[in-house]
C-alpha cells in the first residue's frame, strides 16, 4: 500500500511540476511589451567641474554626496524574435545633494561659509537587447545603445544645465513566467565632461502582449 501511495504522489508531483514549467516557460519571441525598473544607482556631476561652472574660487570645496540613490526605468519595446529586440526607455534618479563651501581668510582667522545644492538628472535611452534562452524559462541578456542624459544643479541662484548624448549598456538575466519577464541587471550610463558616470543595479518585470 505504502508503494502504491509513493507511487501516486510521485506522479501527482511530475504532473504539476510539467504544468508548472510548461507555464513558465512560453514563448516570448516576438511582439510589444512594456516594463519598469527599480534599483540602486550612483549619480550626479564632476566636482572639479562644478567649481569651473559656476566660477568659484580656489579657497572653495566641493563635496558631493556619493552614497547610493534610488532610480527607476519605465520602458516600451518591441521583440523581434527571441533573440532581439529594441526598448525606449526614461530614467529617473533621485535627486544628489552637493555641499559647497567657501573658505574666507581674515588675518589668521579663517571662515567656513557652507550652501547646499542638489543635482538632478534623468535620460532618455534608445536601447538593443540581444538575449540567450537557457532552460526552464531562464535566459542572459545584454544591451546596448544611447541615452540623452539631462543633468541640473541648483545652488543659490545659480543652475548648471548639461545636456548630452552618451553610450550606454548593461548585462542580466532574466526569467519567463507566463507573458512576464523578470529581470535582474546591471547597467551603465557613461560620462561626459560635467558628469559622473551613472552605474545602477536594478530588478525590473516587463509585460509582453503577445506572449504564447
Amino acid at each position: 500500500m505504502r508503494v502504491i501511495t509513493k507511487r501516486i504522489f510521485s506522479s501527482l508531483l511530475a504532473v504539476v511540476a510539467a504544468t508548472f514549467i510548461n507555464t513558465a516557460a512560453a514563448d516570448i519571441d516576438y511582439g510589444f511589451y512594456l516594463g519598469g525598473d527599480i534599483g540602486a544607482a550612483r549619480a550626479g556631476l564632476n566636482e572639479d567641474q562644478i567649481g569651473l561652472a559656476l566660477n568659484l574660487s580656489r579657497t572653495t570645496e566641493v563635496h558631493q554626496d556619493v552614497n547610493t540613490r534610488a532610480m527607476g526605468r519605465a520602458y516600451i519595446g518591441y521583440q523581434f524574435n527571441e533573440y532581439v529586440g529594441t526598448e525606449l526607455g526614461y530614467n529617473y534618479f533621485q535627486n544628489t545633494p552637493v555641499t559647497i563651501t567657501t573658505f574666507t581668510t581674515t588675518g589668521t582667522t579663517m571662515t567656513a561659509n557652507t550652501v547646499h545644492g542638489k543635482t538632478r538628472q534623468q535620460a532618455l535611452d534608445l536601447v538593443l537587447v540581444g538575449t540567450l534562452p537557457l532552460d526552464y524559462g531562464f535566459g542572459v541578456f545584454g544591451k546596448v545603445g544611447v541615452a540623452y542624459l539631462v543633468s541640473k544643479l541648483n545652488y543659490l541662484s545659480q543652475t548648471i544645465d548639461d545636456k548630452s548624448v552618451v553610450p550606454t549598456y548593461g548585462i542580466g538575466i532574466n526569467y519567463d513566467y507566463d507573458s512576464f519577464r523578470v529581470k535582474l541587471g546591471y547597467n551603465r550610463i557613461n560620462k561626459h565632461k560635467n558628469e559622473r558616470t551613472i552605474n545602477y543595479g536594478y530588478l525590473g518585470v516587463a509585460y509582453y502582449f503577445d506572449a504564447t
